[in-house]
């Protein structure tokens, strides 16, 4: 159950969402990086900041009523199963005694969910009524507009300095700094977020984003459903008109408080029907009744009440220095360390062939270290590994970082992108780099982590030539795959190798030189 504290002879409406809509869109503080050259490819595009707090489905209440006297409420709650705490109690009793009146709004609680949009219109002097805001279960966040004749702030108010504000690839950091200086605040501090003269009217340009909509333009499209034009045109006019708007009155269709005086309309210096757009789209003129349009600010503030306690009656100052909406980060973010080129020597080993004879695809994931600890997720497709010919020194672009065993890996990106016109679906890798039987000379050969999803190489592969060239990624020898065993003919006798010497002689020069090359290479590492 909620109860709304208000003055004798209030209007109670559901209003407008499109009204707080207006207001949220027009407030919220947008933040631009520091330049418009920010580095390491971080956006230069200005962020309106969240509003501190969140939206949930609406619920409509079960019940409204007007309660003019305290014994009155306290019936009620209690008739409806509910208690009032010691501290609610005490602020009930005070607020009958100051000659308000109470409402009782019930609504179904179960999971979140977001009230419609309560309007009280009364003769209430310029306070936020909070004493009976609060949970027992969560810290409640709060979000206060006020328009009036100047820039509005409340004691103890702060603004969030911009130079404490730094500028990365997720945007500002300036939603973690107004939460932590609420938090710090305990309920006691607020934050002026935005003041303007232009909100209402004229709106703000952004740096480098999208401009700041005015509260009138927003309204109107959103309250009709349509853009409006000639009821911006008008409202506009209006505003510009020397003198006060004149008295508009609610319908107060969804309750009453008894007493007060009675609302009677005037259309004063300047009428407030040109501040309307349509039937029920009356927010705008009721806001500004007896304001002067020239002079009037909206002013946007954050709070909390901490959990488990109640808020306080924070009477509103006024005036104060205007804030603007738009501000820049003080600083960027630093950028991260550049990734570690490859070295020239480095070898990339194809991938072990799986051991699923159907060929069955799977996410593998491989943790390397000949320089510190790479993790890759490998794609395996079930067909046999495609190579490049060149092994460390061939050509790969791509996405996935290697690290080899033995000093001379680092992180390699790549899909293969090897070649060869050999008809006998050569493997790419040539004899003589293991004829002396020991495979550590392979040295960048013994780990190996591909994306063969972004793999692109024309010819085929057979994957590892001899077993005992298998990659070995946790110190246990890979065996070599059952597929590779079962196959017959030219695959069969590929693998065998040592009794075709003569299909060794018949690959294209840059199949036959450039592993020489590479093994070359190696001895001299070795030695």
């Amino acid at each position: 159950m909620w109860l709304v504290p208000a003055r004798p002879g209030a209007s109670l409406d559901w209003a407008s969402d499109a009204w707080l809509s207006a207001l949220d869109t027009a407030t919220a503080p947008r933040i631009a990086p520091p330049s418009a050259e920010p580095p390491c490819g971080q956006s230069t595009v200005a962020e309106r900041v969240p509003t501190w707090g969140g939206v949930a489905g609406k619920k409509f209440p079960r019940a409204v009523v007007a309660h003019a006297s305290e014994g009155d409420l306290r019936n009620h709650v209690a008739s409806r199963g509910f208690e009032i705490s010691g501290a609610a109690s005490t602020s009930i009793g005070e607020l009958y005694g100051q000659g308000y009146g109470f409402v009782s709004i019930e609504i179904e609680t179960s999971g979140a969910i977001s009230s419609p949009t309560l309007r009280v219109h009364d003769d209430a002097p310029a306070v936020l009524p909070l004493a009976l805001t609060g949970s027992r279960a969560t810290t409640t966040r709060l979000t206060a507009v006020v328009i009036a004749g100047g820039g509005a702030t409340l004691s103890g108010a702060r603004e969030v300095d911009p130079d404490l504000l730094s500028w990365g690839p997720a945007g500002s950091t300036y939603a973690n700094e107004r939460a932590r200086i609420l938090a710090n605040g305990g309920g006691a501090i607020w934050l002026r977020e935005s003041s303007s003269a232009q909100a209402l009217f004229t709106g703000s340009p952004v740096p480098r984003g999208a401009p700041i909509p005015s509260v009138v333009s927003a309204y109107f499209r959103d309250a009709t459903g349509q853009i409006t034009p000639a009821c911006e045109a008008a409202a506009k006019a209006a505003a510009a008109e020397a003198g006060v708007v004149g008295r508009a009155c609610p319908a107060g269709a969804l309750a009453r408080l008894p007493g007060g005086v009675e609302c009677v309309p005037d259309p004063g210096a300047i009428d407030p029907s040109k501040l309307t757009c349509g039937s029920g789209v009356d927010d705008l003129a009721l806001a500004l009744a007896g304001a002067a349009p020239r002079s009037v600010h909206v002013s946007r503030l954050s709070g909390i009440v901490p959990r488990g306690s109640l808020g306080f009656e924070w009477t509103i100052h006024t005036p104060s220095a205007a804030v603007s909406p738009v501000g820049f980060a003080g600083r960027f973010e630093a950028c991260p360390p550049p990734a570690t080129s490859p070295p020239s020597n480095g070898s990339i080993s194809p991938s072990s062939p799986s051991d699923d004879e159907e060929g069955g695809g799977g996410h593998v994931l491989r943790e390397t270290g000949c320089m510190g600890s790479a993790t890759t997720v490998v794609y395996e497709t079930g067909e046999e590994a495609v190579v490049a010919d060149e092994g460390c020194s061939g050509g790969t672009t791509g996405t996935t970082t290697t690290a080899g065993e033995d000093g001379c890996g680092g992180d390699t990106t790549g899909s293969s992108s090897g070649s060869s016109s050999d008809d006998d679906d050569s493997d790419g890798w040539d004899t003589a780099d293991d004829d002396d039987g020991d495979s550590s000379d392979d040295a960048c050969s013994s780990k190996k982590s591909s994306s063969s999803s972004s793999s692109s190489s024309s010819g085929s592969s057979s994957g590892w030539d001899e077993p005992d060239m298998s990659p070995q990624s946790t110190g246990a020898p890979i065996e070599p795959s059952k597929t590779s065993k079962k196959k017959s003919g030219k695959q069969s006798m590929k693998k065998v190798r040592g009794s075709s010497p003569v299909s060794r002689y018949a690959m294209l020069f840059v199949a036959i030189v450039l592993p020489l090359r590479r093994r070359l290479r190696w001895r001299e590492l070795r030695f």
